[in-house]
């Protein structure tokens, strides 16, 4: 009895691991080709003195292509990048044009991929680049890491091996492992720029996960020469940088949490901390999300840079009601380092009204904000933004206002800055789009006035749009013509 109990419960185990491991269907063998060609052409006028006395034009424009090519065949994905940016009148800069190559072999199943090119980087890695070029993190913006070819041209970047191997799922479990390696930053550099990444994703159910994930990379800089006298970062020889990461995360419907760890440590600049925390609390129809984060002074990114020293803090509430109409406030404050006092805050707040046809108020906006890191001028500012849905025509309406104060606040001497107010119109008939804005800005003597009219035409695989707009009406003018084409993906299927 024993045995025959014991025989049945591996044959379940097998069958449970069989069924778990099996991949889902796989799309048809065959190739794809895939072309864009996108482009913006502009022009200046601007008038001196007399209407009839005009300056001379200037004129400027880039071109983008890119081809794809994609193979697909038992269970993996061959891809072909080629993209192609430069001026879209070349002999003015000949040598302006950037063309890059990439390529990458997919499997459909696990996700895993070998790339060459140049990457974009989502998750951990990212987060670490430039912590402060970014939101304060969220739970509901965390991703597990992963990269992928960059599909846009890129003048700074160089190209990278990458490789990412992804497990099956086996019951509640899945594993990851990536590796990248780069260029070396200098001629002298003996360190190629490595990094290394992997972890553990586990799901109970349809609601519940849970992840860690581990980061590492190191890699040789380049030597840092100060443009200024008085530079924040003194003058660095060519030095070693190391960087750790770990990543912890948490999610189910009522509660989720993800947290951030950083170390990294650089040969002649130091060693320095960052961390990240970020909370969330209900689901519908009410949501409460807390985050916040901060750095050393001495911290490295992921991408060789100081950032410097902040802490940073964010909570966000949200309320979703019936027929699309949602309310949303966020807060979020600033300071130059951990445990001192607060230098910016922002807050803003939307309520999106109701789905209703014909004449109705469609959003309205709050939002208000301080900067005070120059405590003899303090910057502050407001503004309000009401959207309205008449039928065909949708208009916008947005007013702002800047103040200046001193030390304490309010002090003495609270002066007007400047202030801003603008309207909007646009109507969508069929496959066009036209687009009227008006706005007078008050920050001088005299207002100035701006205005624009925007037109596109949208079809299936692209758009052409032609803009003509006045930044300081009526003394300057840009004529902008923009078009987007991409070709229909023809998939041509074989037998294999």
């Amino acid at each position: 009895m024993d045995v025959r109990l014991n025989r049945m419960a591996l044959w379940g185990l097998l069958s449970w691991v069989c069924v778990t491991v099996t991949p889902a269907a796989e799309p048809a063998s065959g190739f794809s080709l895939g072309i864009l060609w996108a482009g913006s052409w502009e022009h200046e006028l601007m008038k001196k003195g007399s209407p009839a006395s005009i300056g001379s034009p200037a004129s400027v424009g880039s071109l983008v292509n890119r081809g794809e090519l994609r193979l697909s065949a038992l269970g993996f994905q061959g891809r072909a990048l080629a993209i192609d940016k430069r001026p879209l009148m070349p002999w003015d800069h000949p040598d302006a044009g950037n063309t890059a190559a990439a390529a990458g072999l997919y499997h459909n199943a696990t996700g895993s991929r070998l790339l060459w090119g140049i990457l974009d980087e989502g998750g951990l890695s990212a987060r670490l680049s430039n912590p402060w070029s970014k939101p304060v993190p969220q739970v509901e913006t965390r991703r597990l890491s992963m990269a992928d070819l960059k599909t846009s041209p890129s003048s700074t970047r160089e190209p990278e091996a990458y490789l990412y191997l992804g497990s099956p799922r086996l019951g509640i479990f899945r594993g990851f492992a990536s590796a990248q390696i780069g260029r070396g930053q200098s001629s002298a550099a003996s360190i190629l720029p490595l990094a290394l990444g992997g972890g553990l994703d586990v799901q109970v159910g349809k609601k519940i996960k849970l992840g860690i994930e581990g980061f590492f990379t190191e890699k040789r800089l380049s030597s840092h020469v100060p443009s200024a006298w008085f530079s924040q970062k003194p003058p660095l020889p060519e030095r070693d940088f190391t960087l750790y990461g770990l990543n912890l995360f948490f999610s189910s419907t009522q509660f989720a949490f993800s947290a951030d760890g950083a170390y990294s440590e650089t040969f002649a600049f130091g060693r320095d901390l960052y961390g990240s925390l970020a909370l969330r609390l209900g689901s519908r129809p009410w949501q409460f999300s807390l985050g916040a984060d901060a750095a050393g002074s001495r911290f490295t990114g992921r991408n060789g840079a100081s950032p410097g020293a902040a802490f940073r803090t964010a909570a966000r509430v949200e309320w979703k009601g019936r027929r699309s109409s949602r309310f949303q406030g966020i807060l979020n404050f600033q300071a130059p380092g951990l445990g001192e006092a607060f230098e910016r805050g922002s807050l803003a707040l939307s309520f999106r009204f109701p789905r209703s046809p014909g004449f109705s108020p469609e959003k309205i906006s709050l939002d208000a904000g301080r900067n005070a890191e120059d405590r003899k001028r303090t910057l502050d500012s407001a503004g309000i933004a009401l959207g309205i849905n008449t039928g065909p025509v949708k208009t916008t309406i947005n007013a702002a206002i800047t103040g200046v104060a001193g030390d304490p606040w309010p002090g003495e001497g609270y002066n007007f800055d400047g202030a801003k107010v603008s309207a909007e119109a646009s109507v969508s008939p069929g496959a066009f789009l036209f687009r009227v804005k008006t706005g007078c800005t008050f920050s001088g003597k005299e207002p100035v006035w701006d205005a624009s009219i925007y037109g596109a035409l949208r079809f299936k695989y692209g758009r052409l749009s032609v803009k003509l707009a006045s930044p300081t009406f009526p003394q300057t003018w840009l004529y902008t013509i923009s078009w987007l084409c991409e070709s229909p993906r023809v998939t041509l299927p074989f037998p294999l």
